[in-house]
């Protein structure tokens, strides 16, 4: 209803007004409890719970750059753990003399097997054997026959 105009209890003296039809001490809110705390002075803010506060923001910092650098430093321990494991299999694959194709397959299997069976094996494999034997029917014989031995064998057998 327009503030200019009464209302029906006002316009008619003596009169009583509709129970429905809103009166002036309706219109006026009473005050929510809000408002009387806001009234009441606030406590002053005590400067241990500020400095507890910002410790225990601080702390939070440092655990959380605690945890992180764990974790760098885990990652870190582990590549070098592979590096070294990596210097050492170059090791024993220099020690053999393999070939770039053998080496290279030596590489690639050094996690998961014996690396130097497996570089004894394949240095055995990839080393070119001669085309001719070292002389004589038998290979593992000296190349130069010992005279010798020779005609004391043919002599025994003769007589």
């Amino acid at each position: 209803m327009p503030a200019d105009h009464p209302t029906p209890a006002e316009a008619i003296p003596g009169g009583v007004a509709h129970p429905d039809t809103p009166t002036q001490s309706d219109a006026t809110p009473t005050p929510a409890p809000e408002a009387e705390s806001e009234r009441r002075p606030e406590p002053e803010p005590d400067l241990r719970d500020a400095r507890i506060a910002d410790l225990e923001a601080e702390l939070t910092h440092l655990r959380e750059e605690h945890n992180g650098a764990s974790v760098e430093a885990d990652e870190l321990r582990h590549r070098a753990a592979e590096d070294e494991r990596r210097a050492e299999a170059e090791q024993v694959i220099a020690g053999y003399s393999l070939p770039p194709f053998a080496a290279d397959a030596a590489r690639a299997a050094a996690p998961f097997v014996d690396l130097d069976a497996l570089c004894r094996n394949l240095a055995e494999a990839a080393t070119p054997r001669p085309l001719f034997g070292r002389g004589g029917l038998d290979p593992t014989t000296a190349t130069k026959p010992d005279h010798q031995a020779i005609a004391e064998r043919l002599l025994r057998r003769a007589w």
